[in-house]
């Protein structure tokens, strides 16, 4: 449920974002993805998951064929 907000907030934002396979992203980076949630939660600090999202494979040419 936290990705299709997720999903529904940058698309609200950035249309770019609607276009974007965002569940498959994750999926393919899913233990990465809960351990940066984790730390952020430990943390109580968003930042180790905002750097995760930015260094995905958003735009890299070819990275999300």
């Amino acid at each position: 449920m936290g990705r299709l907000w997720q999903s529904l907030i940058l698309a609200h934002w950035n249309p770019l974002f609607a276009d974007l396979p965002v569940e498959s992203i994750v999926y393919a980076h899913q233990v990465a993805y809960y351990e940066a949630l984790q730390e952020s939660t430990r943390e109580t600090d968003s930042a180790p998951f905002t750097t995760f999202m930015l260094n995905l494979p958003w735009l890299k040419p070819g990275a999300l064929l």
